[in-house]
């Protein structure tokens, strides 16, 4: 019995040290990127009112700085958070438009606001600002200070692609 436990011991200390010596050498390869696993975001408040950021594990939720008001007919503004960011080597940033927080007259949620896609590139260092529009032709709306604006998601950028011409 004690026979099998030391052939079993062996086999997994050999197994374990093989995977150690294959990720020795992938990551000489360049094929382990170890920075993937906690990004690092470097973030600096611009204005002393702007209202605090919420992180959520590789993102972070911006929160209005003041009171829109989009006029009806195709009203348009662009919103400073009041936060410079610094995206991190091997990733890009993606804005997505919280649009649950603007109401239109009635305080009913207006679906209607819209925000053109906005991609930041590895090593973007910048303000993070939000253009965003009315689309409805009908209503106006609004969003007071302080409710989610944007959400900023950190994606990890691979580092080849594998091309091929058949599906």
């Amino acid at each position: 019995m004690m026979g099998i436990l030391g052939i079993i011991l062996i086999g997994a200390t050999a197994v374990m040290a093989a995977a150690a010596v294959l990720y020795v050498v992938f990551e000489s390869l360049g094929y382990v990127r170890p920075g993937l696993k906690v990004p690092t975001l470097k973030i600096m408040k611009l204005q002393r009112d702007a209202p605090a950021y919420e992180s959520h594990g590789t993102s972070l939720t911006f929160k209005s700085p003041v009171t829109v008001l989009l006029a009806q007919e195709g009203g348009r503004d662009v919103i400073k958070t009041g936060y410079f960011v610094a995206i991190p080597d091997g990733y890009c940033g993606v804005l997505c438009l919280r649009t649950e927080s603007y109401k239109d007259a009635d305080g009913r949620p207006h679906e209607k606001v819209g925000s053109s896609a906005v991609f930041l590139p590895p090593h973007f260092e910048g303000q993070i600002e939000v253009e965003i529009w009315n689309k409805s032709f009908d209503e106006p709306a609004g969003m007071n200070k302080g409710l989610p604006l944007v959400d900023l998601h950190l994606v990890p950028i691979p580092d080849t692609l594998r091309v091929v011409d058949k599906l």
